[in-house]
């Protein structure tokens, strides 16, 4: 019903019930990642006349069809005896009784994991770009981070990906890593003379590979292992020899410029030089606000990880044996991580005096998640000191920063603190649509102002979502490999490590472990009451 009227550059509705607006776009970038070029004009024109041709009911229809088996590729429920008529009520109403309640709603809990898979399904398919920190999804002209994807923190994106069953939605950041090598050797030499491959921060559909933006932590050198990092997990969770001799030379590049760029410490210890802590900063000793430094346990973390990755590598496929040997030399000579006289992780070479205490980054935790140097059952002494360290930060920082934090605290065995993580995240960086908020607040407060969510703008960043649900993924199962002699894949399932009260029972089906396994469980009052384990075939597991 109702007319169109053109006024200027503008179309006014009046008197409709229904508007129906069609937008499309397309570019003329072509070359990275396979795009091929294109008339962005014609093109835009032949989808936008598809689109016209379709009705709504059509086109949803559609929709469900596509996203539908792999997001039912994996299920997940709560038992919730506290609220009825849970189906009745709106997502807004969900979030605001659980902020109501100070508990995240297990109904709610559920929802908010598969909605995150939902969010991953449309914006990162096989061949496709990778999700940048919006997905698809911008609202603003000038996207936030210019569209980019950030090689830091903020490639939580994908630690869902595996765990929840979406592996295919991984292969595009896989396929992104590689088209960073050749842009990569190049700042490697330029900046560094270095062997290898390198990015920082920041890159782009151009393969922007240089240091970006700000010194502080544009130009840290630890972004290669971060993406090395999801080209290891996805062999991990796939032992595919195929894909690890692709996935192989591109991690061995990685590690030629951190040999190259490592130097030896008063010590004679190897560490890198210069680095960060990104994107903290601390107080040298004459009182200056510092971010550059040496050998940050960040890096520390980092390098040993890409070393064992390659170690092992180079073992299954014995096809490199002499890098093999060169790295298990190398190994022992790397700078460890240090504990502070405070029990905590030192986060720089010293202890320096930290300006902003409850920073939203935790770089210097890396190594218990997403890595996994640090963990309470290999080495406690370390854990306990990663939980000081997580205690002193904080639990209320940007949305993105709430949900590491829940990973950390599920990673570490404590479901209470990781569901504290989720149900800030909800009060504090939540629209009511569920989308995550970059919400940042001020870092020297423990307890600083919320936000408004009836009058709030800020953007909307993926990765929050993604984090947030992986939180809740980890209080369920997780999971480690170690290899025997012969390269025997031995796979430990830890089963409900992190369960909260509020989620002591409840059933999940598709969860995926690393063997290729796929989990089936039931569990009433926080024990499992039924198991099975799919693709365990062959496999070598040991059960917690």
């Amino acid at each position: 019903g109702g007319q169109i009227l053109q006024e200027s550059l503008r179309l006014r509705v009046l008197g409709a019930d229904e508007a129906w607006i069609i937008l499309t776009a397309q570019t003329d970038l072509s070359g990275f990642m396979g795009k091929k070029p294109c008339d962005p004009r014609n093109s835009s024109l032949e989808d936008l006349k598809a689109a016209w041709e379709t009705d709504w009911p059509t086109v949803l229809e559609k929709h469900q069809a596509w996203y539908e088996p792999q997001y039912q590729s994996m299920t997940l429920s709560f038992t919730d005896s506290h609220t009825k008529d849970l189906s009745k009520k709106t997502t807004k109403e969900l979030l605001l009784a659980s902020i109501e309640a100070e508990a995240p709603l297990p109904a709610l809990t559920a929802l908010y994991v598969q909605y995150a898979r939902y969010l991953l399904i449309c914006s990162s398919q096989k061949d496709g770009f990778p999700a940048n920190l919006q997905g698809i999804w911008s609202d603003e002209i000038l996207t936030p981070w210019n569209g980019d994807w950030h090689l830091n923190a903020q490639q939580m994106i994908y630690w869902l990906a595996e765990k929840g069953n979406l592996p295919d939605c991984h292969i595009p950041y896989l396929k992104l890593t590689e088209e960073l090598v050749k842009p990569g050797e190049k700042t490697a030499r330029a900046y560094y003379g270095a062997r290898g491959w390198l990015v920082h921060t920041c890159t782009n559909p151009w393969g922007f590979t240089s240091p970006c933006e700000d010194a502080s932590w544009g130009s840290t050198t630890g972004s290669p292992v971060w993406q090395c990092h999801h080209l290891w997990e996805h062999y991990l969770y796939h032992p595919d020899p195929e894909y690890l001799a692709w996935a192989y030379p591109i991690m061995k590049g990685a590690m030629l410029f951190y040999l190259d760029n490592m130097v030896e410490d008063e010590n004679g210890q190897l560490i890198t030089s210069p680095s960060s802590s990104p994107e903290n900063w601390y107080l040298d000793e004459e009182n200056e606000l510092c971010a550059l430094t040496e050998g940050p346990a960040y890096d520390r973390e980092l390098v040993t990880t890409l070393t064992d990755a390659c170690i092992q590598a180079g073992k299954i496929l014995k096809t490199d044996l002499a890098f093999t040997r060169k790295l298990q030399k190398i190994r022992p000579r790397l700078a460890p991580v240090k504990i502070g006289s405070d029990g905590r992780i030192m986060e720089w070479k010293k202890e320096y005096r930290e300006p902003y205490p409850y920073h939203r980054h935790l770089s210097h935790l890396w190594g218990v998640f997403p890595g996994s140097l640090i963990s309470k059952e290999q080495t406690p002494e370390y854990g306990a000191a990663a939980e000081k360290s997580l205690e002193r930060r904080g639990m209320t920082t940007a949305g993105w920063a709430i949900a590491y934090r829940g990973c950390l605290w599920a990673r570490l065995r404590d479901g209470e603190k990781a569901l504290s993580c989720f149900q800030a995240a909800l009060k504090y960086a939540t629209a009511y649509n569920l989308m995550n908020l970059a919400y940042h607040c001020d870092e020297t407060l423990i307890n600083p102002p919320g936000l408004d969510l009836d009058h709030c703008r800020y953007p909307f960043q993926i990765d929050g979502n993604q984090g947030n649900a992986m939180s809740i993924l980890l209080m369920l199962l997780d999971d480690e490999v170690e290899f025997s002699d012969d390269g025997t894949m031995v796979i430990h399932l830890f089963l409900l490590p992190a369960l909260p009260k509020a989620l002591s029972s409840g059933s999940v089906r598709g969860l995926r472990a690393k063997g290729d396994l796929r989990i089936d469980m039931d569990w009433e009052d926080g024990k499992v009451t039924s198991l099975s384990i799919k693709g365990a075939e062959g496999r070598q597991i040991i059960l917690h």
